[in-house]
């Protein structure tokens, strides 16, 4: 199992960071994990899939 990693961190808010959005994105690729453009498509997709619950990152 590959494990991403990427230099982040977490604001003020507690939400986590990345230092290079593109980096991020083509990692999540070679991982083949979908992106949606909002997180209500993320939402649909979950419920539509049957899944209890799922992590939207805003990258």
């Amino acid at each position: 199992m590959e494990i991403l990693s990427t230099t982040s961190y977490m604001n003020s808010e507690n939400d986590w960071m990345v230092a290079c959005p593109r980096e991020a994105l083509e990692q999540l690729r070679k991982l083949d994990i979908h992106p949606f453009k909002t997180k209500k498509e993320a939402r649909e997709f979950a419920k539509s899939n049957q899944l209890d619950s799922f992590r939207y990152l805003k990258i």
